[in-house]
């Protein structure tokens, strides 16, 4: 079982961190600017706060905003691992405080009370991370364009003989039109991004 564990609550211009200790009810809280700056910042209080070598960053999953501070962690030889919020949420029920600071002591003693629900992350490859660019891109596209099926679907079914609606199912296939030529554009640099890296080809 890790004796300290630091929580972290990111967002696009700050870091709120919180380290906890197994056994004590102490735990201390401080932030930082979501850039290098900040994240050697982050360290060295870590530092001045535990002499424990082997401490555990928890980070709550906000996408691409803790890319950055995951890439730098690993350069450091830090391990961390990165929680889904809904799993946060689920451990403590209702809460009626909200705030960057609190949430970052909630994903510190998660990380303490569940080890067993966490795993070591790493960074995705920057040659995978271009392929789930791409991939989420296509999902985008293919789910607007789903939108626009359904809604020229319903119209056509329930005001088929209004005017304006007749106008903007003319106006959405027309839109529906270019989205799927914008998802076919993406699916064919899918084809070509996956040709030109060699191992991805081969999982492929």
């Amino acid at each position: 079982m890790r004796k300290t564990v630091i929580g972290i609550d990111i967002s696009k211009m700050t870091i709120d961190a919180t380290i906890v200790y197994f056994g004590k009810e102490e735990s201390y809280h401080y932030s930082f600017l979501n850039k290098k700056l900040g994240y050697q910042q982050l360290i060295k209080w870590v530092k001045e706060k535990s002499n424990d070598p082997d401490v555990l960053f928890c980070i709550e999953d906000t996408g691409y905003y803790g890319r950055d501070l995951c890439t730098y962690l690993e350069k450091k030889d830090k391990e961390y691992a990165i929680i889904n919020p809904v799993e946060i949420k689920k451990s403590v029920g209702l809460v009626r405080e909200k705030s960057d600071k609190y949430d970052s002591k909630l994903i510190a003693i998660y990380g303490l009370k569940f080890p067993e629900r966490l795993r070591s992350d790493k960074v995705i490859k920057k040659e995978l991370l271009g392929l789930q660019l791409l991939l989420s891109q296509r999902n985008l596209l293919q789910a607007k364009e789903l939108d626009f099926q359904r809604n020229i679907k319903q119209l056509k079914h329930c005001l088929s003989s209004d005017s304006i609606a007749k106008k903007i199912v003319k106006e959405n296939a027309k839109t529906g039109k270019y989205i799927q030529k914008e998802r076919k554009k993406i699916e064919e640099r899918i084809e070509d991004y996956i040709s030109s890296k060699p191992a991805i080809k081969k999982n492929y």
